[in-house]
């Protein structure tokens, strides 16, 4: 599977460096997000998602990371990032296990590749659409936990049954706002959906997440 991430990487720094003549910007975002996950299984498994689904909620996580960004026209323009991604969960009713408090923190490299559709004839204010694909690279998971009656949080980096190679869609709607003839700033709500699943076996996860991305970037 790490020949995937390798290509990826490959087409991100082709894209980087290509049509060096053309319009081009660099950026950084910061995306907080509510991240949860799709569960499925077959049907002779059923008490085991729905087990899952009561046990486990959805928390808060984040992305950070950096993009470069070529105009296609005034219209269109493509994008392409790297950046560090957590998806968040909750852990809920282990007191019977004295366990008061159990998340987990799925960690990632995501690679995204977006294009971006502007509307509106005003070059500057205005608002878009995006869509496009994530190569999640899974880097581990940290699982964070108290016992009952204790405000000692223990954590611990663990392995599981988690794919190291994983592909997302993302799309989003956003605002971009000129601040002046070199920065621009943008506000987008955004939702990333992972088509395949996160970790192997007969139980399949599929996060996603929803939330803000804060971007400014530099033409």
């Amino acid at each position: 599977m790490k020949k995937y991430f390798s290509v990826a990487l490959f087409l991100l720094a082709f894209f980087f460096c290509s049509e060096a003549q053309t319009k081009y910007s660099y950026g950084i975002y910061y995306s907080p997000a509510l991240t949860s996950r799709i569960t499925r299984t077959n049907v002779d498994l059923d008490w085991l998602k729905a087990e899952s689904d009561r046990m486990e909620k959805a928390d808060f996580g984040y992305t950070l990371g950096v993009y470069t960004e070529r105009e296609i026209n005034k219209s269109w323009s493509a994008r392409g990032g790297i950046g560090y991604s957590v998806f968040s969960e909750k852990i809920d009713s282990l007191n019977y296990l004295g366990i008061d408090k159990y998340k987990n923190e799925y960690r990632f490299l995501e690679v995204p590749i977006v294009a971006t559709r502007f509307f509106g004839k005003s070059a500057s204010n205005r608002p878009y659409f995006s869509f496009g694909y994530s190569l999640n690279y899974f880097l581990n998971k940290q699982t964070t936990y108290s016992l009952v009656g204790s405000n000692r949080e223990e954590s611990t980096v663990i392995k599981g049954d988690e794919n190291q190679v994983n592909h997302a869609f993302r799309i989003s709607f956003g605002y971009d706002f000129v601040l002046d003839q070199k920065w621009n700033f943008r506000a987008e709500l955004y939702s990333t959906q992972f088509i395949t699943s996160l970790t192997r076996g007969d139980l399949k996860r599929y996060p996603n997440s929803l939330g803000l991305s804060i971007q400014v970037r530099r033409k």
